[in-house]
């Protein structure tokens, strides 16, 4: 009886994962915690910034962690997915508590979402920064968040994205808080016709073709390193692949079924201040980091290990455990997002057939943005960025 009992509920816990409405009250909590947090950014950006940045940073941090910790709920809690890292011991003691350039390789989906979770399972998550494109500045909720929190919104005109960096890095170069400038060289999501483009480019320009990744783009990586050398400590790089063999497909619709996606990572890190000066030596710096990266990832695809034909040594797995002060702030928006939805169905009520006809819409809205959302993430639905006439950025 209890084996049935336990079955039954599987399959019933199963059934509200993949539920529509489910999916639709994790989006609607994130818009109403993206919102409420654009709020407060928005009156604390206009009054405490002028008067005390480092304190505004602060508060800050914490208000963006809360946004992130709402992103991270559907991988970290919902499908109970994990990212096991492995590196050496001095650098886990390191890492999430000092400033840094992340460098990830970009060749599934969600790879973003999993360097948001290492950065969560090192307590750094409220500190991230990346580099974005500008189109997504104009996005409520996460766009406008890291607008108030210092990311580069890049317009791919380098001349513009020349002083953006230089611009934005003189404010990272003295945070208050712990900050990653986290990238990925690469661009753009890795495919088989950016690939083929992208290996023609690096044979017309004389440079060593890649097996898995795409060329990294050098340009923006020489003015980030130029900038904050001196002020950044480290860099970190992450090559990242999943373990398909025991987890899903590594894309948003999976995580939203409760799906399981287990990420591995192989985490070096490098002092900043030992990188050149130039701009060539640079650029070759992180053209031989990616023929490594190349190297690590070749041995995971045919291998299922980093290390067991890439020549690199082994590193242990390290301990890093889910943070429960995510889980807290995360429900505490659930609360809050239920409790705004009730009083939305007592309003609609209240309007008669008027109240019934905007809800419906409503509804209709928020399923249409959450396909989207869906959709946007999907591999063959990346940008086209790299995939012809590629250049050096």
């Amino acid at each position: 009886m209890s084996a049935l009992t336990s079955s039954s509920s599987s399959s019933m816990l199963k059934a509200v994962k993949r539920s529509t409405f489910s999916h639709l009250y994790i989006l609607i909590t994130l818009i109403i915690c993206g919102l409420t947090i654009n709020f407060f950014q928005a009156i604390l950006f206009y009054t405490i910034r002028p008067l005390n940045m480092r304190f505004y940073q602060h508060i800050n941090y914490y208000l963006l962690y809360s946004l992130h910790a709402i992103i991270l709920f559907t991988p970290q809690w919902w499908s109970n997915s994990d990212i096991r890292i492995f590196t050496d011991d001095e650098t886990m003691k390191k890492i999430g508590k000092e400033d840094c350039i992340l460098i990830l390789n970009h060749t599934h989906d969600l790879d973003w979402m999993l360097g948001w979770l290492l950065a969560d399972r090192t307590a750094i998550l409220g500190g991230v920064k990346c580099m974005v494109k500008r189109a997504i500045a104009s996005v409520p909720t996460f766009g406008w968040a890291w607008g108030f929190s210092d990311y580069l919104f890049l317009d791919r005109n380098w001349e513009n994205d020349k002083s953006i960096i230089q611009k934005q890095c003189l404010y990272l170069q003295n945070y208050a808080t712990p900050s990653w400038l986290a990238l990925f060289p690469e661009g753009t999501r890795f495919s088989e016709e950016k690939h083929k483009a992208s290996m023609e480019f690096a044979q017309k320009q004389g440079i060593p073709v890649l097996k898995r990744h795409l060329i990294p783009r050098t340009r923006g990586f020489v003015q980030l390193v130029q900038s904050l050398k001196g002020h950044y400590p480290a860099i970190y790089d992450a090559t990242l692949s999943y373990d398909l063999s025991k987890s899903a497909t590594p894309q948003l619709v999976s995580m939203l079924d409760g799906e399981q996606v287990i990420a591995e990572a192989y985490l070096r890190r490098y002092e900043l201040i030992d990188l050149p000066d130039t701009d060539k030596e640079i650029s070759e710096w992180l053209h031989q980091l990616f023929r490594e990266k190349d190297a690590l990832l070749d041995s995971y695809l045919t291998c299922g290990s980093f290390t067991d034909s890439s020549g690199f040594p082994v590193k242990p797995l390290q301990d890093s455990p889910r943070r429960p002060v995510s889980l807290i702030s995360v429900i505490i928006w659930f609360s809050l997002s239920a409790y705004c939805i009730y009083r939305a169905a007592l309003a609609t009520l209240a309007q008669g057939v008027l109240g019934v006809v905007l809800a419906v819409g409503a509804f209709a809205a928020a399923y249409i943005g959450l396909q989207k959302l869906i959709n946007i993430t999907r591999k063959d639905k990346g940008s086209s960025y790299g995939s012809a006439n590629c250049k050096e950025k």
